[in-house]
């Protein structure tokens, strides 16, 4: 459990304990040596070089070292001397992306860059800016966090071979994103954008989930010929529960193309494709023998192109959307008008529990979830939130025996351990996780169950095994009432929830 703690917390930069942490961390320190090779190195001042300085921790980090950026007050990095390059995997991890930017200083070089590799370079609540080339590019793996790209050139905001997208926002640079590998998009908006595309996606798979896709310019060049498309897609894709709206194509002859053109086995559900210049929707084969086939339900596509099938129940009316703007959330939002035929015609086999704004905000609210990206709510807000005195023990009465330990923690961040049983009754079980938490509402979306161990002496931390557990949503309603949320994906635990009621609290905490 050590070992499971040290890496959870550790990914989620946890720089302060209450008194329960402490007790638990103390009760499993029986490892004599160190679990975890990977180091954080402080960055403590926001000057381009010099001791303190990000330059300066990028020079001593080493591969899977964490530059922490989250202790300062300054407001922007700026890299006049030139941007960073790393071999080897590196996290940074900043204080927000509304907090701190590391600013390329408008020069010819990437801001953040990994050398090619098996590496992964991480970017974690920061605003990355103002480069002639690209904003963050890796040849391996690239992951944004909670971040923000803008004012990067034609060479792309976001580029890399695997690439992550989590509750960030890519907009008003030249390309927005560009990958040759597997791509992942969630709770995210790519807008503004100014470029030969604004998704590139070329190759491996993709996945794009309560996204929003809006407002891009691509100009054309030598892409045109392959289809005039805003965005493109000629990997295989799952588009679920997104909006991708008023993106323009234009070519150097003039020619208007479409506004997401795919060229491999596409499945689209609860999506809204609408007022994009041209045709909404292209599934484009080079083949005719071997048309490109859209697979899926519960869609809003007010124009495909001729030659392009849609599911049957695909709705063409125009869906009634509002201007991008600020609805709640990390991230922008079309919102829907409330004569929208969008709304509650949509689905949710993904089984999504927010939309894209994230906590506070579910996916299914009223009789069917939306289309698109966004949930319209109604009635009044959680008047209770989260504080530091939600820390204690919970467990539901009716089924005494096994419960939570949860702690509220510095940052909007929530730990949670659940001790219990495995479902064939045969032994104990336990997983914990690390995630954010905003009004009432607290989400881990990567919870371990940790295998292997033994009990003394034969216990050898090499043997731990951290497999992924599922997800875990906890509600309060006040301060001894809540409730948990659960998924797995291991077998026999399934999914469904738990009433919670608090059982102890640590000393010297009050709620509210």
């Amino acid at each position: 459990m050590y070992r499971t703690l040290n890496k959870q917390i550790s990914n989620h930069r946890v720089h302060t304990r209450s008194p329960l942490a402490a007790a638990l961390l103390l009760a499993w320190s029986g490892v004599a040596c160190p679990l975890a090779t990977a180091a954080t190195v402080p960055v403590t001042n926001c000057l381009d070089s010099g001791t303190g300085s990000l330059r300066d921790a990028a020079a001593k980090s080493g591969s899977g070292d964490t530059l922490d950026l989250t202790q300062l007050t300054c407001s922007k990095i700026t890299l006049t001397t030139g941007g960073l390059k790393f071999n080897g995997s590196r996290t940074l991890l900043g204080p927000g992306a509304d907090k701190l930017t590391i600013d390329g200083g408008g020069n010819n070089d990437d801001v953040l860059a990994m050398a090619q590799g098996a590496s992964l370079l991480r970017v974690d609540s920061l605003h990355i800016a103002n480069s002639q080339s690209r904003c963050i590019s890796s040849f391996d793996q690239v992951s944004v966090n909670r971040a923000s790209v803008t004012g990067c050139g034609i060479a792309g905001a976001v580029a890399g071979g695997d690439l992550t997208i989590t509750y960030s926002t890519i907009s008003s640079n030249g390309l927005g994103v560009n990958t040759t590998g597997n791509a992942t998009i969630a709770n995210s908006t790519i807008s503004g954008n100014s470029g030969y595309f604004c998704v590139a996606i070329t190759a491996g798979s993709a996945a794009i989930s309560n996204t929003t896709i809006s407002g891009n310019h691509a100009t054309g060049g030598y892409y045109a010929p392959e289809g005039y498309a805003a965005g493109c897609i000629g990997s295989p894709v799952t588009i679920t529960n997104s909006t991708i709206t008023s993106n323009i194509f234009t070519s150097s002859s003039g020619n208007t193309g479409v506004g997401l053109r795919i060229g491999a086995q596409a499945t689209i559900e609860s999506s809204i494709f609408a007022n994009n210049t041209g045709v909404d929707l292209w599934a484009f084969s080079a083949d005719p023998a071997h048309p490109v086939s859209i697979a899926g339900h519960n869609n809003l596509i007010t124009h495909a192109e001729s030659s392009t099938v849609v599911p049957a129940d695909t709705i063409t009316a125009d869906p009634k959307l509002l201007p991008l703007a600020d609805n709640g959330g990390p991230t922008l939002t079309h919102a829907l008008a409330p004569d929208s035929p969008a709304i509650d015609a949509g689905s949710n086999s993904s089984g999504l529990t927010t939309d894209q704004r994230g906590v506070g905000f579910a996916r299914v609210f009223g009789a069917r979830a939306d289309i698109g990206a966004y949930e319209v709510q109604t009635g009044s807000p959680a008047t209770f939130l989260i504080g530091p005195g939600i820390t204690g023990s919970w467990f539901d009465p009716n089924q005494s025996g096994h419960g939570l330990a949860v702690e509220v923690l510095d940052g909007g961040r929530f730990l949670a351990y659940w001790f219990t049983f495995n479902p064939g009754g045969s032994q104990q079980a336990w997983f914990l996780g690390v995630g954010n938490y905003s009004g009432n509402v607290a989400t881990l979306t990567d919870v371990d169950q940790p295998v292997g161990g033994r009990w003394i002496p034969n216990f050898d931390p090499n043997q731990i095994v951290h497999q992924p557990w599922g997800t875990l949503t906890l509600t309060f309603n006040d301060c001894n009432h809540g409730r948990v949320d659960f998924a797995s994906a291991q077998p026999g635990y399934g999914s469904g929830h738990m009433d919670l009621t608090r059982l102890t609290q640590p000393a010297g905490l009050t709620c509210p």
